[in-house]
């Protein structure tokens, strides 16, 4: 199964922010802002039959403009791209809904807040974009664009989590309490049926 890992990506330049002027220099790389970009890339390789890089979505997301924001806008690029690559695609902020999708055989990205109120965030100390792929009844199997060994090393972290690299685990519990619903908290994707993907 295809893992990304945007810690990898330094090199490939990305512009984001522009709403605000462009972040510095050194920060216009998916290294930096292209967690939501590296799980867009991943959904598509894995529920279709098309090639889809990370410089792909890079290009989609100034296309769609979703690349206004620091990071980029999910909700903006997400529908594009499921028209484009023919997914059913739908947002909400019911994990019931995500579950139900994970159990059909679809993908969920994720929004998780960062740190809050005196609460270290989990996976990020930002807003940070996760894959969740699968949902065996207790926990749930999760690729992180953002991982490092390094992230989860503080007891609050490690005590959440379950990782089998390139996978980490974690229960629902912790992903309600890690979401964020500000917007839109989970993003749905499937494989739509009885059709030809264009």
């Amino acid at each position: 199964m295809l893992y990304i890992n945007q810690n990898n990506y330094e090199h490939i330049h990305y512009e984001h922010n522009l709403d605000a002027g462009g972040v510095a220099p050194e920060k216009q790389n998916v290294k930096t802002a292209g967690c939501g970009l590296c799980c867009v890339t991943m959904v598509i390789n894995h529920l279709t039959a098309k090639r889809f890089t990370i410089h792909d979505a890079v290009r989609i997301a100034g296309k769609t403009g979703a690349n206004r924001v620091h990071g980029s806008r999910l909700r903006v690029m997400a529908p594009y791209l499921a028209e484009k690559y023919h997914l059913n695609y739908k947002k909400t902020n019911s994990l019931s809904e995500a579950i139900k999708c994970l159990k059909r055989g679809g993908e969920v990205i994720a929004l998780v807040r960062g740190d809050r109120d005196g609460q270290m965030g989990l996976f990020t100390h930002i807003g940070h974009y996760i894959t969740l792929i699968s949902y065996d009844g207790e926990e749930f199997c999760i690729l992180d664009p953002g991982y490092s060994e390094e992230n989860f090393k503080t007891p609050e972290r490690a005590a959440k989590v379950r990782i089998e690299y390139p996978f980490t685990y974690c229960t629902p519990k912790i992903i309600e309490e890690e979401a964020d619903k500000s917007v839109a908290a989970y993003y749905l994707f499937e494989r739509a049926k009885n059709t030809t993907a264009k």
